[in-house]
């Protein structure tokens, strides 16, 4: 097909799909070109905003794709906005920057804090009551009144506390937790049994945590230590 050229946005809009790919000069902006898609089998063809230019490190020109003409609610670019965008990779290129390695380097900062967001939830959903209490539950097997303990603890407290951290677990809740019980079996004996099983556990929790890596679950004292049922 022959050299074709565009000046507006309907003439833009007018280009057609061909057997194959080929490139429209934009007359307005340098070293802007569209690459227009052949049509695939819904109809559909794409036209591609490009850079035609020497980047930074490269002898010869080289064409970088940087979006896709937006029509019909496709696309990601109008011709204004690619124009504008050209100009600025040009004045960056002028002064010796490269606009793909600033795209590639966000991208990667992108991805770099997208991992650590994820590994941060991930520690800190280690640290949540319902996956800590598994561990000091493991402690209990064997002991004389453990599959009570066990019973106990996911009747009444894992409920509750499960998505809580450990180290957010207050004196108000575990009070909150024990009056509930009281309100419900008057005569105590059952809170008070539940009220050991939290002291128990978060005496295990900041002393015998996990010794080999230090982990104390965030706790610095027993939220638990002065409440009486």
């Amino acid at each position: 097909m022959e050299k074709r050229s565009y000046k507006t946005d309907r003439e833009l809009k007018a280009l057609k799909p061909s057997g194959k790919w080929y490139d429209v000069k934009d007359e307005q902006t340098r070293n802007l070109i569209v690459r227009v898609g052949p049509e695939n089998s819904k109809g559909e063809f794409r036209r591609t905003f490009c850079l035609v230019t020497r980047f930074p490190g490269s002898s010869n020109p080289v064409r970088h794709a940087f979006g896709e003409y937006k029509d019909s609610g496709s696309g990601d670019l109008t011709l204004e906005q690619a124009r504008a965008l050209a100009d600025e990779w040009r004045g960056k290129i002028r002064n010796g920057i490269d606009p793909r390695e600033e795209i590639r380097q966000a991208a990667e900062a992108n991805r770099k804090a997208t991992q650590d967001a994820t590994q941060e939830a991930e520690r800190a959903n280690q640290n949540a009551f319902g996956i800590v209490v598994e561990k000091y539950i493991k402690t209990l097997k064997g002991q004389r009144r453990g599959k009570v303990a066990e019973y106990e603890i996911r009747k009444e407290i894992i409920p509750v506390w499960k998505d809580k951290m450990v180290s957010e677990i207050s004196r108000f809740d575990v009070k909150e937790l024990i009056e509930a019980i009281v309100e419900r079996a008057p005569a105590g004996a059952h809170a008070r049994n539940v009220l050991g099983h939290i002291k128990a556990f978060f005496n295990w929790a900041i002393d015998d945590g996990d010794t080999r890596t230090g982990n104390k679950y965030g706790l610095e004292f027993s939220p638990a230590e002065s409440v009486k049922p």
